[in-house]
């Protein structure tokens, strides 16, 4: 009761709309997908770099032990043997050789098998491909 003797009443109670959280556990959800997602990516942009810094190295030897073996740079060898080992050596694969003039030319592919079992899923191995070329210094 009040001092004048009317009866107190309460304000009524409006009611609030409230979904509980819910929008924030979706958009929660959404960003761990979306960063998941992200990181699957970086992964694999890594793992094809890697593939293709692996293919150009290969490459880079086939073609430096080809001309060590090449009679027109004086070696005694055959320079794709040579280039091909070489090759082989840098997990590779000889798939070209040039060997009828300055420059020598030889191609390798590589495959690398990414690192993480979910982007093997994704992408499967990575392939690259990569051509050197050499000449001689002059004298």
């Amino acid at each position: 009761m009040s001092h004048d003797g009317s009866i107190l009443r309460w304000p009524e109670r409006r009611r609030m709309h409230h979904d509980g959280g819910g929008i924030a556990v979706w958009l929660a959800i959404a960003l761990c997908l979306w960063l998941g997602g992200g990181v699957i990516a970086v992964t694999a942009v890594t793992d094809l770099g890697v593939a293709v810094a692996r293919a150009r190295g290969a490459a880079d030897a086939a073609a430096l032990a080809g001309m060590a073996s090449s009679p027109l740079a004086g070696g005694s060898g055959s320079p794709q043997l040579a280039a091909a080992e070489a090759a082989v050596a840098n997990a590779a694969t000889l798939i070209a050789a040039e060997e009828d003039g300055w420059p020598l030319r030889y191609a390798v592919t590589v495959s690398v098998r990414p690192r993480t079992a979910l982007v093997v899923v994704v992408t499967g191995p990575v392939q690259a491909k990569a051509v050197a070329a050499v000449r001689p210094p002059v004298p």
